[in-house]
């Protein structure tokens, strides 16, 4: 069940609900769809870098900006996240916070590290990006679950969203192989 572009995905959803009904609402449909999956879905497709400059305090985060991995110095040292209330008065040097759109730090030019939101599908009709090569299930029942709550087929939701829970477990233990299975743990200190 391979997609080649949104056109197949809006085809295989309104096959899988069974309501062509759904064709003219499925912008929207698929942008509920994104917004859920940007809430949860972290993987090593989505890890980011862009160089940015804190200018008296604060720097706009990119528009694609879902989450912080880690924030960089010049010389490679990671900064401390700090909660704002601790940091709004004044930021020392290897400490930054995050309010809604913008990093807060002390002045200087950073390497930030992030998780991005996924490119949306509803730019145009032969659009796709990497969850829809890679895990095309993920993207069926996430607009799926979206499509049957504005049909307002609550008793279909839970079945597909248990569904759906099942392919983003998948995501996660294909991320986790590809991150982790060679990884080793090394003991520090004396053994005997």
């Amino acid at each position: 069940m391979a997609f080649t572009d949104y056109i197949d995905l809006r085809t295989a959803v309104i096959e899988e609900v069974g309501a062509p009904e759904i064709a003219d609402r499925f912008d929207r449909l698929t942008k509920l769809a994104e917004a859920a999956l940007n809430r949860t879905l972290r993987t090593r497709y989505q890890i980011t870098t862009s160089a940015l400059t804190i200018a008296s305090g604060a720097a706009s985060l990119p528009s694609n900006f879902a989450e912080v991995i880690g924030l960089f110095d010049a010389q490679g040292r990671e900064l401390l996240a700090r909660p704002h209330q601790l940091t709004a008065q004044t930021y020392q040097r290897g400490q930054y916070s995050v309010t809604g759109t913008q990093i807060r730090g002390a002045d200087g030019d950073y390497s930030l590290q992030y998780y991005a939101k996924l490119p949306t599908l509803t730019a145009s009709l032969t659009t796709s990006n990497w969850l829809l090569e890679n895990f095309p299930s993920v993207y069926l029942y996430a607009v799926s679950v979206e499509a049957l709550k504005h049909l307002r087929r609550i008793d279909e939701v839970s079945a597909v969203a248990s569904v759906l829970a099942g392919e983003m477990a998948s995501v996660a233990t294909d991320d986790f192989a590809a991150r982790y299975a060679r990884g080793g743990v090394r003991v520090q200190g004396c053994t005997p």
